[in-house]
């Protein structure tokens, strides 16, 4: 006599229509920016030096690139809360 699945478990659970269809593209997608990521640290390994004022020093051009990215992020996040701090500042004045 077969049993017949509680609330809670995964036999009742159905995918939804189209899933699949997403899932392909999704997946190629995400090989393919795997393997851009892996030719640009492959191709990027190269050790250079840094000139910096009166300071120089010697490190891979993957990590100047990492720390200049993880930077202009930050800097770009404290930008964006400044100026939407000035702007709610502004619309609280004006009402």
């Amino acid at each position: 006599m077969p049993r017949e699945p509680n609330k809670g478990s995964h036999a009742e659970l159905k995918p939804e229509p189209g899933r699949s269809k997403r899932s392909l593209p999704r997946a190629v997608a995400t090989l393919v920016v795997l393997a851009i990521g892996i030719t640009f640290v492959v191709q990027n390994r190269q050790a250079i030096s840094i000139h910096l004022w009166f300071v120089t020093g010697h490190v891979s051009l993957l990590w100047l690139l990492f720390t200049c990215i993880v930077f202009g992020g930050l800097a770009e996040l404290a930008i964006s809360r400044a100026v939407r701090l000035r702007w709610r500042s502004r619309r609280r004045r004006s009402s």
